[in-house]
């Protein structure tokens, strides 16, 4: 797999998002997991 941005690099931007638009660190995070669940289960719909 090819790296397209650096874990710290990633992380800022989070933190830049989460500052910017006023929402809360944890529900950034979950809505990024709820994303990729939808992903994952959309790619293998057989489980």
């Amino acid at each position: 797999m090819q790296r397209v941005i650096t874990a710290a690099a990633m992380r800022e931007i989070d933190r830049l998002t989460a500052e910017r638009f006023a929402i809360p660190f944890l529900l950034l995070m979950e809505s990024a997991a709820a994303a990729s669940a939808k992903a994952i289960a959309t790619r293998f719909p057989d489980g």
